[in-house]
């Protein structure tokens, strides 16, 4: 069974390519349970897929552009992330994000600035 199967179409490839981006980055040190990184992939797409309903515009990208970006650094972690740790049993502190780490997912285009990181930009 696909892991991605249930996600809506229309935005499937922008939320399968950002959770694909965290889960590379936040293990790139290859010390997490890839069963926990996998729980934590699965749910970040169900989180962003249903937070985006309804701010999903492909005629007009940017609309909304504010409301689907993520970010996290020192002072403010982000939530959809910490709330798919919470799930996956992964501490948010686990992960190698850098910081700070800011990801638009747009129809058509996921975007990412962060620090020590070579920056995802998926069109």
């Amino acid at each position: 069974m696909e892991a991605y199967a249930n996600l809506p179409l229309e935005m499937k490839t922008e939320v399968v390519a950002n959770v694909e981006f965290l889960k590379s980055v936040g293990n790139r040190l290859h010390k997490l349970d890839p069963a926990s990184v996998q729980k934590f992939g699965e749910k970040l797409a169900e989180i962003l897929s249903e937070k985006f309903l309804g701010h999903w515009y492909p005629e007009n990208p940017l609309q909304d552009q504010a409301y689907r970006c993520m970010s996290s650094n020192e002072c403010y972690k982000d939530v959809c992330i910490l709330e798919a740790c919470a799930y996956s049993g992964l501490r948010y502190d686990d992960l190698a994000l850098p910081e700070p780490i800011v990801i638009w997912i747009d129809p058509f285009k996921v975007f990412s600035r962060c620090k020590d990181i070579l920056d995802l930009n998926y069109a």
